[in-house]
């Protein structure tokens, strides 16, 4: 299960600030003294330096400084500085920020997921609240069809490349990153495209392309090992001959490759068993706890001694060919993929680091790989990886010379991000606030949500005034709340509009709790239906200081939608021939629309992305026996059923190996019928657990 499977309806939301109150960056002068300094720069061995920070920067470096009068200095007399360490694979969470800065990792390259919570996250004035590591973000995944995650770009062959790409690029994404799914004209497209605009282009091979292949396309990096074996041979079976291929295409090249071998090391393990895994969750939301046991459960329900042989055998596999590749001189990247299960942030890539040892490298080079080496490989030379007058202020000190123990890394007495100094009880305070916003988030979990009533359903752009007007009736309004294992993770209020002069507008309100009232997710929807054909889609999306808007009217024949980004033009004026039935924006009112539509039919629906951006998709809708509404779309299986006035008793929607399971809290009809199905569609009798059930 991929992060994004959670972030279906969970943009993950930005920490407030103040958690280092009092830790502003200071323009004085710091001095680091007695220290053995690892520059990382080429030519150079530690030795004993006086290190002199200003701001953001590095400004002074040598064996014999006369400090200016009134500069800081600390004694680290005996301990070790090295740069900060650099994460070049990640599925990040801004919520994270104090796990990857306790442990000195300072530059976090994440590989796609929710796109404008991440590129908001990489913002300077979010990256400094912790501080947290420098971001680098691909934005959003992209793959083939159909979309590998709900927030993925789905691109079908160039001509969807040429449409949808231009939106990464206008957003100033870092790099692009690609699932094996791409097709091949489409992944060729992405290349030349990413080129032009200076950008690189990583990811596996697609499916059915080489490593050679691959490199000779134009393709900048490479994650994962299983690209370097031939295709359709197995870990269980594949020789160490069968690789050379592979590691001599990427040494010629000189392509960079994120080997993530942790990736296969948790599955050996029972983290149920370790205290010290299961205290670890209370950092992290309880999303990622219900999450993570359960992946747990699954693998230990499966892992064999048969399957353990298998794995290990594949894991042994993976190690002797990350020595191999060290060996022969590949440019070898690490990275962490936390938060996937059992990957905690920061700590994950110390796991990696120390996999890298087991391989049969040095641990002076293992070092020089997650920073200088790191930083060449993703163009930050000059800027990170090494310390050296001018260069940014990310550093760590240790206890220990961290070339004979990697470990005293994970431990770190100081940390400095981008020139802020952090002590150790800094370090244990960010830790200690960060948990205490987890315990709020679990005692709030257990409080009834309250959502205000969507605005009326005459609202559109900006006619806010007129919402509602004189001979509106107001036939149904309720709440639903979703959960995903268990955790709730939104809630919507929804109501039906009966209109003046006719038609019927479906409004809602999600909300997106947060410990942080200041910051959490909102989304308002608003969709008005004249004959049972969609005129108008008005919705909004808030998260902190961002506000997103898209306005979608039918007029003359085409679908035209409008987008402001805090109150500015987005994208002006697009259109789509087809005529929506509905817009599906994770919003119970889609469904509610749904209900009224006949059976069988092909039903035309308008697929709002993260960014509000629309993509025309096909839905197929049938009534089961059991009265359930059972529908196929592009992204998963999704059921759903609505009682007799027509509010939705509950909603199951698969995504990937995730489940979404909605259900109505509350509703009220107002003595009325509500929003009663048409004769054909009655529901049957409900089953005797009276819920929707996927096929």
């Amino acid at each position: 299960m991929l992060k994004t499977t959670l972030s279906l309806a969970l943009y993950l939301v930005l920490p407030s600030g103040g958690e280092l109150a009092g830790l502003h960056r200071s323009q004085e002068r710091t001095a680091f003294v007695g220290a053995t300094v690892h520059t990382m720069v080429p030519g150079e061995t530690p030795r004993i330096l006086t290190l002199v920070l200003e701001g953001e920067r590095i400004v002074a470096l040598a064996e014999d400084l006369e400090l200016a009068p009134g500069t800081r200095q600390i004694d680290v007399a005996g301990r070790h500085i090295v740069p900060g360490l650099i994460d070049a694979y990640a599925h990040f969470d801004p919520d994270h920020d104090a796990l990857y800065t306790a442990v000195g990792v300072t530059c976090v390259r994440d590989v796609g997921g929710d796109r404008l919570p991440l590129l908001l996250a990489r913002e300077p004035r979010h990256r400094n609240r912790i501080p947290g590591p420098a971001l680098l973000t691909a934005g959003a995944l992209i793959g083939g069809d159909p979309p590998v995650t709900p927030q993925a770009v789905s691109l079908q062959n160039e001509h969807s490349a040429e449409k949808f790409l231009p939106i990464l690029f206008d957003e100033e994404v870092d790099f692009l990153s690609i699932h094996p799914s791409l097709p091949p004209t489409a992944w060729r497209k992405t290349i030349e495209l990413a080129h032009a605009q200076d950008l690189e282009v990583w990811g596996p091979p697609p499916a059915g392309q080489t490593i050679g292949e691959a490199i000779a396309a134009g393709q900048d990096g490479f994650h994962f090992l299983d690209g370097l074996k031939p295709d359709g041979v197995s870990w269980d079976i594949v020789q160490g001959a069968a690789f050379r291929p592979a590691v001599a295409a990427l040494k010629d090249s000189k392509r960079p490759l994120v080997p993530l071998l942790v990736v296969s090391a948790i599955l050996l393990e029972n983290q149920g068993q370790g205290a010290a895994h299961l205290s670890l969750l209370d950092l992290l939301d309880p999303i990622y706890e219900s999450w993570w046991k359960a992946e747990l459960a699954d693998r230990i329900e499966l892992m064999s001694p048969e399957n353990r042989t298998r794995v290990q055998r594949m894991l042994d596999k993976k190690t002797q060919l990350v020595g191999d590749l060290a060996r022969e001189g590949v440019t070898l990247l690490p990275g962490s993929a936390g938060a996937q299960p059992w990957l905690f942030p920061g700590q994950a890539l110390h796991r990696e680091l120390a996999l890298w040892v087991e391989a049969g490298m040095p641990r002076g080079e293992v070092l020089q790989r997650a920073t200088r080496g790191a930083a060449q490989a993703l163009g930050l030379e000059g800027e990170r990886g090494a310390l050296f007058v001018g260069a940014l202020a990310d550093l760590i000190c240790v206890s220990a010379d961290p070339r004979e123990d990697l470990g005293v890394l994970l431990d770190p007495d100081y940390v400095c991000v981008r020139g802020r100094v952090l002590e150790r009880r800094d370090l244990a305070d960010l830790l200690e606030t960060l948990a205490a916003r987890k315990r709020a988030l679990r005692s709030d979990l257990q409080r009834p949500l309250e959502i205000a009533a969507p605005p009326g359903p005459r609202t559109f752009g900006e006619q806010q005034e007129a919402s509602v007007e004189s001979g509106d009736a107001l036939v149904l309004d309720g709440t639903v709340e979703t959960r995903l294992l268990g955790q709730r993770i939104s809630g919507e209020r929804f109501q039906v509009w009966q209109l003046a002069g006719g038609g019927t507008g479906y409004c809602g309100r999600i909300r997106y709790p947060s410990a942080d009232q200041n910051v959490e997710r909102e989304v308002v929807v608003i969709q008005v239906l004249h004959a049972g054909e969609l005129q108008s889609c008005y919705a909004t999306l808030r998260q902190a200081d961002m506000v997103l808007e898209s306005c979608g009217l039918w007029v003359a024949g085409t679908w035209r939608t409008r987008t402001r980004f805090n109150g500015q033009p987005l994208r002006e004026n697009e259109s789509i021939g087809t005529h929506p039935r509905c817009v599906d924006l994770s919003s119970v009112t889609s469904l509610l629309i749904l209900g009224q539509t006949e059976l069988g039919a092909r039903i035309p629906v308008l697929h709002m992305r993260e960014g509000l951006e629309v993509d025309s998709v096909t839905w197929m809708s049938e009534l089961d026996d059991r009265g359930n509404h059972q529908v196929r779309t592009p992204f998963g299986q999704l059921a759903f059923r609505l009682n007799e006035k027509g509010a939705p008793e509950r909603v199951m929607q698969r995504r990937g190996t995730g489940v979404l399971e909605t259900s109505l809290r509350d509703f009220d009809a107002f003595g009325g019928g509500g929003l009663p199905l048409p004769p054909a569609k009655k529901a049957a009798p409900a089953s005797a657990s009276g819920e929707a059930e996927e096929d």
